[in-house]
């Protein structure tokens, strides 16, 4: 893949990336409808998750031109998903509904680190109901919603988990 550009619309016409965005916004809406729907007052705005899942494959191509990186790993797609979920928040509290539920608050972050597990291959019901993981999950939540991360930190993060949950 070789866009003539580095700009968004050059990035975002080569097919392969088409193909990656809408797999990926696929797999993040099924996540929304299995695992966020019970909360009442969150809804999915598709056109905003659409370009997160675009700027993270903008932003992954840039890494590869300017690092001369074949391939990039999972971890760093886990990422970057990561990152423009977390920046552009496609799940939107809903104006006039009330939540007694703080993963109301959280959803956008829920969403990015349960898309980044399935990325990786790691099963989220599993992993996020495993108390083994709950201080992990609970600081890359606070992480993502407080704290500006960038995206190779949390790539790193990723890898390490991915060593530790897959046993290698």
């Amino acid at each position: 893949m070789k866009p003539t550009a580095l700009t968004a619309p050059a990035i975002l016409a080569d097919p392969d990336y088409q193909k990656g965005i809408a797999t990926h916004f696929i797999v993040a809406s099924q996540i929304y409808q299995k695992h966020l729907t019970h909360l009442e007052c969150v809804r999915l705005n598709e056109q905003i998750l659409f370009e997160a899942i675009g700027s993270c494959y903008c932003d992954v191509y840039r890494l590869r031109v300017f690092r001369e990186i074949q391939h990039e790993d999972t971890h760093k797609r886990a990422a970057f998903l990561m990152k423009w979920i977390c920046k552009f928040r496609p799940l939107q509290v809903v104006a006039g509904k009330v939540t007694k539920h703080i993963s109301s608050l959280l959803a956008n972050e829920i969403l990015a680190v349960t898309l980044a597990l399935t990325v990786l291959g790691i099963e989220p019901e599993k992993f996020l109901s495993d108390s083994r993981f709950t201080s992990y999950t609970n600081n890359i939540v606070y992480l993502l919603l407080y704290h500006s991360c960038e995206a190779e930190q949390l790539a790193a993060e990723l890898f390490l988990l991915e060593q530790y949950v897959k046993g290698r």
